[in-house]
């Protein structure tokens, strides 16, 4: 069995806030314990990576956890992946969509975005935010010019129960922290890499102003990436601010595009 950590999570249900990661910030500062969670029907100033906005309306499942781990700083980032695992578990066992990661926080199906994941320290805290694209209809989902956006709704025209969806991804994140706790990233590694929906793919990579275009070969023990450009070289990216990845088009899907 995997090792698996015992928390008691403490989950509240809000009707809109600013952000879940701004209220459970706050409830760092006023020293709740780990386990900590914060629900909202919406958000107001929902955000992402680089500080993206981050579109969720009601329908969607946004929550965000307070840990307080006791790893390494340069451990840290598999909390990160931690999420993304217990996410794409938790969508799988309730709807049975092929969900992935793609590197390093997105969760997508079927070549569309379905979620993401944020974390933020503090305090000597961590709070993991979790965005899902639960219940919104294709008309209430943002149009990306860069990247589709989809939702669980849209791909198996089911609504889901959002509070049976948060049990199984707590349940499912549970026995990756004690992983991660317990072995390090290395412990995650495996199935980071099985779920990947980028290794093998033709991938474009912005890092600090430039671009950089090859097949995405590696994921590493350090949650870095790596990818082998078309001049043989290869090239390490790290899941840091500035650096971003997107999905290249297949000689096949550009015949299809208009």
């Amino acid at each position: 069995m995997k090792p698996r950590l015992q928390i008691d999570w403490d989950v509240t249900w809000l009707d809109e806030v600013t952000s879940t990661n701004d209220a459970v910030l706050n409830a760092v500062k006023s020293g709740c314990r780990e386990g900590t969670v914060i629900v909202a029907r919406t958000q107001t100033r929902g955000r992402g990576r680089r500080g993206n906005a981050w579109h969720s309306p009601d329908g969607g499942l946004w929550c965000s956890l307070l840990l307080r781990p006791e790893l390494r700083a340069d451990e840290l980032w598999g909390l990160t992946a931690a999420a993304a695992l217990a996410a794409v578990g938790g969508l799988r066992n309730l709807t049975g969509l092929p969900v992935g990661i793609k590197w390093p926080n997105d969760i997508y199906v079927g070549g569309k975005k379905l979620g993401g994941i944020m974390a933020e320290s503090s305090g000597g805290a961590v709070v993991v935010g979790i965005g899902l694209n639960a219940n919104i209809g294709s008309a209430d989902l943002p149009r990306i010019e860069w990247y589709p956006v989809t939702s669980v709704l849209v791909e198996t025209g089911e609504i889901i129960d959002p509070a049976v969806l948060l049990e199984g991804i707590l349940s499912e994140f549970c026995e990756r922290y004690g992983l991660l706790v317990e072995q390090g990233f290395s412990g995650l590694l495996g199935e980071w890499r099985e779920l990947s929906v980028v290794l093998g793919k033709r991938v474009r990579m912005e890092c600090d102003g430039r671009v950089f275009k090859g097949t995405a070969v590696e994921l590493d023990g350090q949650g870095g990436i790596i990818i082998g450009p078309q001049d043989g070289t290869r090239r390490r990216f790290e899941p840091r601010p500035g650096v971003s990845l997107g999905l290249e088009a297949s000689d096949g899907e550009r015949a299809k595009s208009p």
